[in-house]
């Protein structure tokens, strides 16, 4: 298959050479994003058409981005995550197994004040305070993949937690569960009921979106 030699957007021709700068085809990755907030959609473009609006796009991009996180945070709670196997009354269809990984820093026992600040509890709260950002983390990790696959609840979870290397000062915090998707969520909460597909289709258009990035 011959290589293009004008851009299907302008009518200008592919160039390695030129007084400023090259007109070449813009790569496969930028053009995508470009196609994904400007029309009409070419199979490719030259950078002179693309980068008249490229940036553009990474602000639509971006923005789109910004409203589906502000929504997933502040709706992921809706998400059942469970540690039972079959909790009592719901049916559902099992999609498959997520997993999520945290990893933190126990470099705060090692300081030289620890002595004094365990007196007062000051160490432990602090050590405990990263484990459970960890821990939140690893569970919103479980929800959001739950969403991508198509679910809408987690069972089966399970939390483990383990040094990174000897003497290195590192505690990864890992979770696992079984993604399902309910056949009667509003057994489990009406929340769920009514914002299960938005929270799906969030799940997925951002997961979507963050694989649309300008090549470098």
């Amino acid at each position: 298959m011959n290589e293009p030699t004008i851009c299907p957007q302008c009518g200008s021709k592919f160039s390695n050479f030129g007084v400023l700068k090259a007109n070449v085809q813009l790569p496969d990755a930028t053009n995508r994003l470009i196609n994904e907030y400007s029309e009409p959609r070419f199979p490719y473009r030259c950078t002179n058409c693309g980068d008249a609006v490229l940036w553009q796009c990474v602000k639509l991009r971006n923005e789109e981005q910004a409203e589906h996180t502000a929504y997933l945070q502040s709706r992921l709670h809706v998400v059942p995550l469970v540690s039972s196997h079959s909790p009592q009354g719901w049916e559902y269809q099992t999609i498959g197994l997520v997993t999520a990984q945290s990893t933190l820093g126990t470099s705060i026992f090692t300081d030289i004040s620890s002595t004094f600040a365990d007196l007062f509890g000051t160490q432990a709260k602090a050590y405990n305070a990263k484990i459970k950002a960890c821990e939140d983390l690893c569970q919103s990790i479980l929800r959001m993949k739950a969403l991508e696959l198509g679910g809408d609840a987690v069972l089966a979870a399970d939390i483990d937690y383990a040094e990174v290397g000897s003497g290195r000062g590192l505690m990864m915090v890992c979770m696992t569960g079984t993604a399902i998707k309910l056949r009667n969520p509003h057994v489990v909460n009406s929340e769920l009921q009514t914002e299960s597909e938005n929270l799906r289709t969030s799940a997925r258009r951002l997961s979507y979106l963050g694989g649309l990035n300008p090549a470098p």
